[in-house]
């Protein structure tokens, strides 16, 4: 959302509008900024609704654990870290089940844990996603998907 002139309303609102082939959507409430399984759920609807199901990357985990993906393209592979990043210390171990899409062209040919460089046992999907899970993440892990 951003800032223009505006009124107050009694109701929030939320605008959803299509510009050539792209879509844009406009909150005039800042869902981001309440802690709600309500808000966070309309968020995240939002995000897939305007991605149309083309992830580059899931995660199915507790919602504590945040996942990010590099492409390192000149290596020829991504380099995804989960944080286990819970309020009270130490973190409690979670489990994750996730997926990675190949860059465009591209296909996975092998997925490790680093910094231990241990093989990860994983699937591939009719389309080329990668499909894997760690077991336990405790505070940190990472991996790395090599491709072709």
């Amino acid at each position: 959302h951003s800032s223009p002139p505006w009124e107050d309303l009694d109701h929030p609102m939320v605008v959803l509008n299509e510009y050539g082939a792209g879509r844009a959507v406009y909150s005039a409430a800042a869902i981001e900024t309440h802690d709600s399984d309500a808000q966070a759920k309309l968020f995240v609807a939002l995000v897939r609704m305007l991605l149309d199901g083309e992830y580059a990357y899931t995660a199915e985990a507790h919602p504590a654990l945040w996942m990010s993906v590099f492409d390192q393209r000149e290596k020829n592979r991504l380099m995804a870290s989960f944080l286990n990043y819970q309020a009270e210390l130490p973190p409690v171990p979670v489990r994750v089940r996730f997926s990675l899409r190949p860059p465009y062209g591209k296909r996975f040919r092998s997925l490790r844990m680093v910094p231990e460089e241990s093989a990860l046992k994983f699937a591939l999907d009719s389309d080329g996603t990668l499909r894997s899970e760690i077991g336990s993440v405790d505070l940190l892990a990472m991996v790395l998907a090599e491709y072709e």
